[in-house]
């Protein structure tokens, strides 16, 4: 389940606060394109979660109307080549390599 923080920023004005799922994609150069060849896989505890019979209830899944199990196939493939959720995971570790390089 997706949980969103609000953050304090003491360089913007006081009160200001920004939203973390956003900032976490906000990656500056070089590191915005340094992990473009990567390609992230569902995970297989999530594939199995997505195979089970009877599915996992919409509050474990996180999705409102989990797919029927003979799509579940297809709903995975299509996670997976979805392009915002790759960029999305790519400025996750851009982030993570550029806090890491320094700190």
């Amino acid at each position: 389940m997706l949980q969103i923080v609000l953050l304090y920023v003491p360089e913007t004005p006081p009160l200001t606060r920004i939203n973390c799922t956003t900032a976490i994609n906000v990656v500056r150069p070089p590191y915005d394109t340094m992990f473009d060849n990567l390609t992230f896989q569902v995970p297989q505890t999530a594939v199995a979660a997505y195979h089970k019979q009877p599915a996992l209830p919409k509050w474990v899944s996180g999705i409102d109307v989990p797919p029927p199990l003979d799509a579940a196939s297809e709903f995975i493939m299509n996670m997976e080549s979805d392009e915002s959720r790759q960029r999305s995971y790519r400025n996750i570790i851009s982030n993570l390599h550029c806090i890491y390089e320094h700190s």
